[in-house]
């Protein structure tokens, strides 16, 4: 788990919130859950390592995701849930005789 720090508006004041998560995108998705009304600006990741005896640090900067909401469309009507070709399809094949015994009995004779 890495801490996150994600930048903000809320109310026309820039802010900043920091939350330890799994991976960015829970750490923006925990943000809106507690500010609903924010704008999500970026995030921010720091991470920091030791090679070669030096520390360094590694911070890393991610646009937000897209928080566009796509409304739902309507029920489909009863007529659109109807398969013409289907029942067509099944009321063909309800008609042929079947292939078992008959067919056998007529190859053998």
């Amino acid at each position: 788990m890495y801490t996150y720090h994600i930048e903000f508006t809320r109310n026309g004041a820039t802010e900043t919130v920091h939350y330890r998560a799994r991976n960015l995108i829970s750490a923006f998705e925990r943000c809106l859950r507690r500010f609903p009304h924010a704008t999500l600006i970026k995030g921010r990741v720091q991470v920091s390592y030791i090679e070669n005896g030096k520390i360094y640090c590694r911070i890393t900067t991610y646009d937000p995701p897209s928080t566009v909401r796509i409304p739902a469309e309507p029920a489909p009507n009863e007529e659109q849930l109807a398969f013409g070709f289907l029942e067509r399809l099944l009321s063909h094949n309800a008609t042929k005789p079947s292939g078992g015994a008959s067919g056998a009995s007529r190859r053998a004779g």
